[in-house]
């Protein structure tokens, strides 16, 4: 499997303040090397959306990460939506299915 689109994994904040804001920054987690499939792409009256598969290899770094955690490529942000180790039973990669839309944009 050929890994060669660089990504960032963006852990995102778990709690929220009183305001309804996220109670902490966002930090990059790790950068990557990915193979990058595109999944879905639509266009409605409001905004297009992409989704995206990323498969990255299994470490001990990226384990942790969950479905509230962000991927960074070419300059936009994919809210994450599932993560899958590949093969379960011995994970050697992690297939990553995120969307990005003019809402996940940063601002």
């Amino acid at each position: 499997m050929k890994l060669d689109a660089r990504i960032t994994l963006i852990s995102q904040p778990e709690t929220i303040g009183s305001d309804g804001s996220p109670g902490a920054e966002s930090d990059t987690l790790a950068e990557v090397f990915a193979k990058v499939e595109n999944v879905r792409a639509s266009e409605e009256a409001r905004a297009a959306t992409r989704t995206m598969k990323f498969t990255i290899r299994h470490s001990p770094t990226v384990a942790e990460l969950q479905p509230r955690d962000a991927i960074e490529w070419r300059s936009e942000h994919y809210a994450m939506e599932s993560i899958t180790a590949m093969p379960p039973e011995r994970p050697q990669y992690l297939e990553i299915i995120a969307t990005t839309s003019a809402d996940s944009l940063p601002e």
